[in-house]
Protein backbone atom coordinates (compact mmCIF):
# COMPACT_ATOMS: atom_id res chain seq x y z
CA UNK A 1 0.00 0.00 0.00
CA UNK A 2 2.73 2.62 1.01
CA UNK A 3 4.85 1.81 -1.85
CA UNK A 4 2.25 2.34 -4.45
CA UNK A 5 0.87 5.29 -2.54
CA UNK A 6 4.79 7.12 -2.87
CA UNK A 7 5.32 6.22 -6.48
CA UNK A 8 7.74 3.37 -5.38
CA UNK A 9 5.99 0.95 -7.81
CA UNK A 10 4.54 1.08 -11.34
CA UNK A 11 0.78 1.62 -11.24
CA UNK A 12 -2.15 3.68 -13.44
CA UNK A 13 -2.17 5.78 -10.53
CA UNK A 14 -0.40 9.22 -9.02
CA UNK A 15 1.94 9.49 -6.22
CA UNK A 16 -0.52 10.78 -3.33
CA UNK A 17 2.29 11.69 -0.81
CA UNK A 18 6.30 11.32 -0.42
CA UNK A 19 8.13 8.74 2.05
CA UNK A 20 8.91 11.86 4.80
CA UNK A 21 5.64 13.17 4.63
CA UNK A 22 3.18 13.15 7.90
CA UNK A 23 0.71 10.95 5.49
CA UNK A 24 2.88 8.14 5.51
CA UNK A 25 4.57 8.23 8.89
CA UNK A 26 0.29 8.04 9.96
CA UNK A 27 -0.31 4.86 7.10
CA UNK A 28 3.06 2.90 8.47
CA UNK A 29 2.71 3.14 12.40
CA UNK A 30 -1.28 2.29 11.78
CA UNK A 31 0.28 -0.83 9.68
CA UNK A 32 3.06 -1.36 12.30
CA UNK A 33 0.25 -1.72 14.86
CA UNK A 34 -1.55 -4.51 13.09
CA UNK A 35 -3.98 -2.27 10.93
CA UNK A 36 -6.90 -2.66 13.13
CA UNK A 37 -10.18 -2.31 11.41
CA UNK A 38 -13.54 -2.69 12.87
CA UNK A 39 -16.59 -2.71 10.79
CA UNK A 40 -18.27 0.61 11.42
CA UNK A 41 -15.97 2.46 13.36
CA UNK A 42 -14.84 4.72 10.95
CA UNK A 43 -18.91 5.53 10.18
CA UNK A 44 -18.94 9.32 10.69
CA UNK A 45 -21.96 11.08 11.91
CA UNK A 46 -21.39 14.76 12.09
CA UNK A 47 -18.73 16.89 10.44
CA UNK A 48 -18.53 20.38 11.78
CA UNK A 49 -16.10 23.13 10.80
CA UNK A 50 -14.66 25.88 13.14
CA UNK A 51 -15.34 28.59 12.73
CA UNK A 52 -18.48 28.45 11.11
CA UNK A 53 -17.71 32.28 9.08
CA UNK A 54 -14.90 33.83 8.94
CA UNK A 55 -15.37 37.68 9.24
CA UNK A 56 -12.29 39.61 9.05
CA UNK A 57 -11.45 43.42 9.85
CA UNK A 58 -8.93 43.74 6.61
CA UNK A 59 -7.24 42.26 3.89
CA UNK A 60 -3.84 40.81 4.82
CA UNK A 61 -5.68 38.75 7.91
CA UNK A 62 -5.51 34.91 8.43
CA UNK A 63 -7.87 32.25 10.04
CA UNK A 64 -7.36 29.19 10.82
CA UNK A 65 -10.19 26.89 10.10
CA UNK A 66 -11.05 23.19 12.08
CA UNK A 67 -12.61 20.21 11.11
CA UNK A 68 -14.11 17.77 13.89
CA UNK A 69 -15.65 14.44 12.99
CA UNK A 70 -18.08 12.77 15.23
CA UNK A 71 -17.62 8.89 14.70
CA UNK A 72 -20.56 6.32 15.25
CA UNK A 73 -19.21 5.48 18.58
CA UNK A 74 -19.14 8.61 19.87
CA UNK A 75 -15.61 9.76 19.27
CA UNK A 76 -14.99 12.97 18.25
CA UNK A 77 -11.61 13.54 16.03
CA UNK A 78 -9.75 16.87 14.72
CA UNK A 79 -10.00 15.70 10.76
CA UNK A 80 -8.41 18.82 9.40
CA UNK A 81 -5.37 17.40 7.80
CA UNK A 82 -7.32 14.86 6.08
CA UNK A 83 -9.84 17.38 4.47
CA UNK A 84 -9.78 18.94 0.85
CA UNK A 85 -10.27 22.53 0.77
CA UNK A 86 -11.40 24.88 -2.00
CA UNK A 87 -12.05 28.61 -2.31
CA UNK A 88 -15.20 30.04 -4.20
CA UNK A 89 -13.58 32.88 -5.68
CA UNK A 90 -9.76 32.80 -4.99
CA UNK A 91 -9.34 36.93 -5.25
CA UNK A 92 -11.06 37.44 -2.08
CA UNK A 93 -9.87 34.44 -0.09
CA UNK A 94 -7.10 32.19 0.07
CA UNK A 95 -6.98 28.72 1.80
CA UNK A 96 -4.14 25.85 2.40
CA UNK A 97 -4.21 22.98 2.20
CA UNK A 98 -4.15 22.56 6.30
CA UNK A 99 -7.34 25.01 6.50
CA UNK A 100 -5.64 28.80 6.69
CA UNK A 101 -7.52 31.36 5.09
CA UNK A 102 -6.14 34.62 4.02
CA UNK A 103 -8.43 37.56 3.47
CA UNK A 104 -6.98 38.92 0.00
CA UNK A 105 -9.58 41.94 -1.16
CA UNK A 106 -12.94 42.85 -0.22
CA UNK A 107 -15.54 40.82 -0.93
CA UNK A 108 -17.07 37.76 0.21
CA UNK A 109 -16.65 34.26 -0.58
CA UNK A 110 -17.33 30.82 0.44
CA UNK A 111 -14.31 27.84 1.76
CA UNK A 112 -15.61 24.40 0.51
CA UNK A 113 -14.36 21.70 2.83
CA UNK A 114 -14.92 18.31 1.82
CA UNK A 115 -14.33 14.91 3.81
CA UNK A 116 -15.29 11.77 2.60
CA UNK A 117 -17.94 13.05 0.79
CA UNK A 118 -19.42 15.35 3.02
CA UNK A 119 -19.53 18.87 1.65
CA UNK A 120 -19.46 21.92 4.27
CA UNK A 121 -19.33 25.70 3.44
CA UNK A 122 -17.86 28.35 5.49
CA UNK A 123 -18.48 31.73 4.64
CA UNK A 124 -15.71 34.45 4.61
CA UNK A 125 -16.56 38.05 4.50
CA UNK A 126 -13.87 40.98 4.12
CA UNK A 127 -14.65 44.52 4.63
CA UNK A 128 -13.91 47.47 2.39
CA UNK A 129 -11.50 49.91 3.89
CA UNK A 130 -12.56 53.21 3.45
CA UNK A 131 -10.58 55.34 1.60
CA UNK A 132 -8.57 58.27 4.14
CA UNK A 133 -10.44 61.00 4.46
CA UNK A 134 -14.05 59.40 3.67
CA UNK A 135 -17.32 60.69 5.41
CA UNK A 136 -20.40 59.31 4.77
CA UNK A 137 -22.84 62.05 4.17
CA UNK A 138 -24.77 64.19 6.80
CA UNK A 139 -27.88 63.30 7.31
CA UNK A 140 -30.38 66.40 6.87
CA UNK A 141 -34.13 66.40 7.59
CA UNK A 142 -36.21 67.96 5.06
CA UNK A 143 -39.19 70.12 4.62
CA UNK A 144 -41.31 66.81 4.65
CA UNK A 145 -41.99 65.25 7.68
CA UNK A 146 -39.67 62.58 7.04
CA UNK A 147 -36.11 62.46 6.51
CA UNK A 148 -35.08 61.99 3.12
CA UNK A 149 -31.69 59.93 3.77
CA UNK A 150 -30.75 56.44 5.16
CA UNK A 151 -33.13 54.75 7.67
CA UNK A 152 -30.53 54.98 10.09
CA UNK A 153 -30.58 58.84 9.96
CA UNK A 154 -34.84 58.71 9.83
CA UNK A 155 -34.18 56.90 13.00
CA UNK A 156 -32.46 59.52 15.06
CA UNK A 157 -34.87 61.89 13.34
CA UNK A 158 -37.52 60.06 14.92
CA UNK A 159 -39.58 58.95 11.75
CA UNK A 160 -38.92 54.95 12.56
CA UNK A 161 -40.17 53.50 15.51
CA UNK A 162 -38.39 50.13 17.01
CA UNK A 163 -41.15 47.84 16.67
Amino acid sequence: MLLKATGQVPHAGLTRFGKESWQYRLLRAWIADGAAWTKGSGEVTAVRVLPEEQAFAAPGQTGQLRVVATFADGASEDITAFCDFRTNDDAVAEVSNLGLVKALRPGDTAIIVIYRGQVLPVRVLVPTVPAPGFRYPECRRSTSSTPRCFPSCAAQHGALRPV
